[in-house]
């Protein structure tokens, strides 16, 4: 085994990618990884029962075994994710590089070859791919993958990369969740609402639905028509008493004590490797992971105090369109207001040139 810092240069994922800084055991067991060499399976048996795990899958990773969908697989398994359990990863044969999120963001990628085990602890954000050597079809890695619950990626409805770096599904995928998903809920409801002569939707938007955030483009799509849609149809179900309130939050923390949970206290976010046109640390496609990740547990907006608010929203007989929750969300958008109210003065002049005089 070999840990080291990840050194974020452009090229193929698997190089070794090696800074030159190496990362200890005992780093690693800060994060909660742990790692061991067993030469028995036996070995692993026994510290699987020890902790509790009752499930196991083996994978062979290598172009023999998965024919044409190799280069698709390894990059999936490349994309940044999170599991909610714990899980162990043994090598039984050949060797692989699995990247691990430091403390401070940074990616730690460990090298394991045959007869390594890797224990990575639940909410920690990781990726895996083959080596050099796989590529020349030597040594491919297989492995034994035991979670301690049924295996199960975290559900997300946003990916962050830059717009030319999300494809057709990343897309389609989003606005099934945030778009197809909202209009299903209301062609099931509104018809009941529409009978009664009354009804009342909550919509969870975002502020990414009233400003586009670099990044995160197709999510932002998602929300822009999302608040199309209900603008529009608010228009329509007026005489019904059909009324809709699309809650923007900030970026909202769960509330509790750090060591309550193992998940990162601000969500859960499929993070897509860049091409290298946007994989400069400065490049302003980056910037909703910069943000999302600096922001950490410092985001002030509570989930609990959102929620006790929108209950009470609920109960409000004259609501508004929209509900901003946080200090971020309104500061954020007051600035997109203030900019587009800026540009309508600076560009009127030649708006009065298309009318005749």
């Amino acid at each position: 085994m070999k840990a080291y810092e990840y050194d974020n240069l452009p090229g193929d994922q698997r190089l070794p990618h090696d800074s030159g800084r190496a990362v200890g055991t005992e780093a690693l067991g800060k994060l909660g990884v742990l790692y061991y060499h067993f030469a028995d399976i036996s070995d692993v048996d026994k510290l699987a029962t020890d902790r509790g795990y009752k499930n196991r899958d083996e994978i062979t990773v290598s172009p023999e075994q998965m024919g044409e969908e190799y280069e698709e697989k390894v990059k999936i398994f490349f994309n940044e994710h999170l599991h909610e359990d714990e899980e162990i990863r043994y090598i039984r044969d050949g060797q692989g590089f699995f990247d691990v999120r430091g403390r401070d963001d940074d990616w730690i990628r460990v090298r394991l070859e045959k007869d390594d085990l890797l224990i990575l602890p639940a909410g920690i954000y990781h990726r895996f791919t083959t080596d050099e050597a796989n590529v020349r079809n030597i040594a491919a890695p297989s492995g034994v993958f035991l979670p301690s619950s049924p295996s199960s990626f975290m559900a997300v409805n946003r990916a962050y990369s830059s717009c030319e770096d999300q494809d057709e599904y990343d897309l389609r995928n989003q606005f099934e969740t945030n778009f197809i998903g909202t209009l299903h809920i209301i062609h099931t409801t509104l018809p009941y609402f529409r009978r009664q002569n009354s009804g009342r939707y909550l919509i969870f938007s975002s502020t990414s639905g009233a400003l586009g955030v670099p990044g995160l483009g197709p999510y932002c799509a998602t929300k822009y028509a999302v608040e199309g849609l209900i603008e529009a149809m608010l228009y329509e179900t007026d005489s019904f008493n059909v009324k809709a309130t699309l809650i923007e939050p900030g970026l909202v923390r769960r509330d509790g004590e750090p060591g309550d949970s193992p998940l990162p206290t601000w969500g859960h976010f499929l993070i897509k490797p860049s091409s290298d046109s946007y994989e400069n640390v400065n490049s302003p496609a980056l910037h909703a992971r910069r943000m999302v990740q600096w922001l950490g547990d410092r985001q002030p907006t509570s989930a609990v105090k959102c929620a006790e608010i929108v209950w009470q929203l609920a109960h409000c007989s004259y609501p508004p369109l929209r509900l901003l929750l946080g200090s971020y969300a309104i500061e954020s958008i007051r600035d997109r207001m203030r900019s587009v109210t800026e540009e309508l003065e600076d560009w009127k002049h030649l708006d009065f040139l298309t009318e005749d005089v």
